[in-house]
């Protein structure tokens, strides 16, 4: 638990007295506190660094960006920091792919969800600290009522879990040609799970595939009309895994992917990189050449 101290509060260490006083206050009746292993005093900081990147120094996770614990996504934001940069560091140092295209890319894609979680972090401190009886009263009445609806529940869930981020902005985004107003599924949205199936059986969740350290390109295709990608296959080499699924046995992989029939959706790291229908491969091919192609 943590707890705010009145304004003219110290720094000095919190005893287990003072924090019982807390919970006296504001906590089930009758709930005592009792062997604490960790007791410590800070102040809360809500920063935002101005860029992530100048020439070739980065900054990420708390050197980015820092706010209160409340919601806890400092970790989850930072984590997510260190894949997104990981991965484009490791091809610019390995020679593939346009540098200044993937470098640019991370604080453009990055920074802005820094932005959103910060600022919500902040609110949900000051709605739980906010002084005075009346916004206390108010605070518990919310709790108690909208805090056990399922749908409240999972919106909250799904906030805090980043599970649900997109990105709007940033030369990569713009190079898988994204809707104007994109959402999950789409360019910049996070990719989404299925059970994968082959005819009647059912051969498994699809994020299993996608936990390669790689691209991997979903192919919705009739096995009549297989569809035909000329070698894209060897301009993209290992970093390229190829996923051929039958658009009729797989129509929920495919419903959830927004295709209608038969198409493509190109994910890079758990995030769609690019999509299209069957004959809409020229964005494909241009996205593979200045990413995933030798330099």
């Amino acid at each position: 638990m943590f707890a705010k101290r009145g304004d003219n509060g110290g720094t000095e260490l919190p005893t287990l007295a003072e924090l019982q006083q807390h919970i006296d206050r504001h906590g089930p009746p009758g709930l005592r506190l009792r062997d604490p292993s960790w007791l410590s005093a800070f102040r809360i900081n809500e920063r935002l660094a101005a860029q992530y990147r100048v020439g070739r120094c980065f900054i990420a996770g708390d050197a980015a960006h820092i706010h209160s614990p409340a919601g806890g996504q400092g970790m989850n934001t930072g984590i997510q920091d260190a894949v997104n940069l990981g991965w484009k560091l490791a091809y610019v140092l390995n020679g593939i792919g346009d540098a200044e295209l993937l470098l640019a890319s991370y604080e453009a894609e990055r920074r802005p969800i820094a932005h959103d979680v910060v600022a919500a972090a902040a609110q949900k401190q000051h709605a739980a600290f906010g002084q005075g009886y009346l916004k206390h009263v108010v605070k518990d009445i919310a709790m108690s009522i909208f805090g056990n609806i399922p749908a409240v529940q999972r919106k909250l869930q799904v906030e805090l879990s980043e599970t649900e981020i997109v990105y709007r902005g940033g030369p990569l985004v713009a190079l898988g040609d994204p809707p104007r107003r994109p959402g999950r599924a789409d360019v910049g949205g996070r990719a989404r799970d299925a059970h994968l199936r082959d005819g009647a059986a059912t051969s498994g969740p699809l994020w299993t595939s996608l936990s390669e350290p790689r691209h991997s390109l979903l192919v919705f295709e009739q096995r009549e009309r297989p569809i035909r990608f000329n070698g894209l296959a060897q301009a993209a080499g290992d970093r390229l895994q190829i996923i051929r699924l039958d658009a009729e046995a797989n129509q929920e992989a495919r419903a959830r992917y927004h295709l209608r029939g038969s198409g493509w959706v190109l994910i890079r790291h758990q995030v769609v990189a690019a999509r299209g229908d069957c004959d809409q491969l020229a964005t494909l091919n241009r996205y593979v050449d200045r990413v995933l192609r030798h330099a």
